[in-house]
């Protein structure tokens, strides 16, 4: 195996081959490969409920996922695994505030941001429970950019789990069937029972979409996209038959369980992603195999497009009652929103605090009608406030430089601008990449993929 270090000689964040081969990195190695694969897995142990007019609250609830500890396993075994190649080490010629640095000292800034937010929060819990939480997405997205693992092995990992998940998925969709699971993190979800995501209208009926383990169809939707741009990966550096095939079947699997969760926001992320795949084939910066996958998905969406034509109808029209009622909800959670940061400006009302804020001004609203904003970039401002986003601008403007030192000034390919650009819409019309655990998750490997991708180390 070999090991990598953050911070290298020259200044620039690059991967730093090591030779040392020890227990301790094919024990992080395995947990690492632990955590890809089981990505998905929500199960939780529950310390907190809220339960207000009989409903459960469930931005109030208070949790530790199995996850969460596996993680932790695998951030000792880092931090150790670390200091046996000799720490985060310097030569005489590195800069003081080289971006790495500054990347990571704003990221802990943004943090302890977060983290102060608890006191003046209604819920001071939530608020620290989400410092925590992201904390945990900058951890992971480091061990993801620097574990002593294969990019092959990391896109591998990531797919194999997304397998089960987009067969469990397509087998929730065809027998209408979502049995709650414990383990699994899962609720039983019911087509009559309100609350349940579905698709609805007088001529189909009511059907409801493909849920995996996630709490949420458009959750899983988003974890499925990035798991297409995992595929999409595997196949460009696929060295056998066997991994092209793989990959290939992989796609076609999540594909179709995409298509089952009839999330327009993950369909419109992966039309954005396959259109930026085409300009890449034009302009000749893709494998032969990967051709293969943008065959994949495209054929695989269009002939289950067909078979549900009806329902494609409704989800993408707003001729159902349903549609109409989500459209107004959103709406109406824009405007609360922006008279929420009129109030709070400059320090946010807390992270993760927005419906309980929200419930503050609106008491006799039915609390499982309030949500979060659904626009993630706008949800961080109403929570954190102006302060804390300019720490997250300073962050994300360093992690910036490091892609372009790791680059060094090489043009950004077109399949590499359609990842962003995929991420960048997941964003936009919902919340869940800031306000849950899962999201955060997997914001943490997005950005740890894409460092690791930047780097060229296959």
């Amino acid at each position: 195996m070999i090991g990598v270090s953050i911070f290298a000689s020259n200044g620039k964040n690059v991967l730093h081959v090591m030779n040392k081969s020890s227990k301790i990195e094919k024990l992080l190695g395995f947990c690492v490969i632990l955590l890809l694969v089981f990505m998905p897995w929500q199960a939780i142990l529950i310390t907190r409920q809220v339960t207000i007019g009989g409903s459960l609250w469930q931005y109030a609830t208070l949790g530790l996922y199995a996850t969460e500890v596996l993680l932790g396993i695998a951030t000792v075994l880092w931090i150790i695994w670390i200091i046996q190649n000799g720490g985060l080490h310097h030569g005489t010629s590195i800069k003081k505030w080289s971006n790495d640095r500054l990347f990571i000292l704003f990221f802990l800034f943004f943090v302890s941001w977060i983290f102060l937010s608890s006191l003046w929060s209604l819920d001071p819990l939530i608020a620290i429970q989400t410092a925590r939480r992201v904390l945990e997405a900058g951890v992971f997205c480091l061990i993801v950019f620097t574990a002593p693992i294969s990019l092959r092995m990391i896109v591998g990992s990531v797919v194999a789990g997304s397998i089960f998940e987009s067969i469990f998925g397509m087998w929730q969709f065809l027998s209408q069937s979502i049995v709650g699971s414990t383990w699994l993190g899962m609720s039983t979800q019911n087509a009559w029972v309100a609350g349940t995501s579905i698709i609805q209208s007088p001529t189909i009926g009511r059907w409801v979409r493909a849920y995996g383990t996630f709490s949420h169809p458009n959750v899983f939707g988003g974890f499925l996209v990035i798991a297409l741009i995992a595929s999409f990966i595997g196949l460009s550096i696929a060295k056998t038959k066997y991994d092209v095939l793989f990959f290939v079947i992989a796609s076609v699997l999540q594909t179709i369980a995409l298509f089952f969760t009839f999330s327009r926001t993950a369909w419109i992320a992966t039309a954005v992603f396959v259109l930026f795949i085409l300009f890449s084939i034009i302009k000749k910066q893709t494998t032969i195999f990967a051709r293969g996958w943008i065959v994949a998905v495209v054929l695989s969406f269009l002939v289950f497009s067909f078979i549900f034509s009806a329902l494609i109808f409704t989800r993408v029209s707003d001729v159902s009652v349903h549609e109409q009622a989500s459209i107004t909800e959103r709406m109406t959670g824009y405007h609360d929103g922006w008279q929420l940061f009129l109030h709070h400006t400059f320090f946010g009302v807390g992270a993760g605090n927005v419906t309980q804020a929200l419930h503050s001004v609106m008491p006799l609203v039915p609390i499982w009608f309030i949500q979060p904003i659904h626009d993630v970039p706008f949800l961080i401002l109403i929570e954190v406030g102006l302060v804390g986003v300019l720490f997250l601008c300073a962050v994300l403007f360093f992690y910036y430089r490091i892609i372009l030192n790791m680059r060094e000034n090489q043009r950004f390919s077109w399949w590499e601008i359609g990842i962003y650009s995929a991420f960048f819409v997941l964003l936009l019309p919902d919340h869940y990449l800031w306000s849950s655990y899962i999201g955060l998750f997997i914001a943490g490997f997005f950005f740890g993929f894409v460092l690791r991708i930047s780097a060229k180390k296959w």
